[in-house]
């Protein structure tokens, strides 16, 4: 494999990897969210994920 090929795999590599850093970081900071509205309203947070997945599944189509 030429050194030209190694060194862009690498930075490929690299980029995928921050790209799951910053990706793990919104989930992590979404979940916090999540739980401390979940908290404080039950009752609102469980309404609205309910909504927001039907409407999620009603926009990709898998409804069956």
């Amino acid at each position: 494999m030429p050194l030209t090929a190694i060194a862009l795999n690498r930075r490929a590599h690299l980029t995928g990897s921050a790209w799951i850093l910053a990706l793990m970081a919104g989930f992590a900071v979404a979940d916090s969210l999540l739980k401390a509205t979940a908290q404080s309203l039950p009752i609102i947070a469980g309404s609205a994920l309910v909504v927001a997945s039907g409407l999620f599944t009603l926009w990709r189509g898998q409804r069956k």
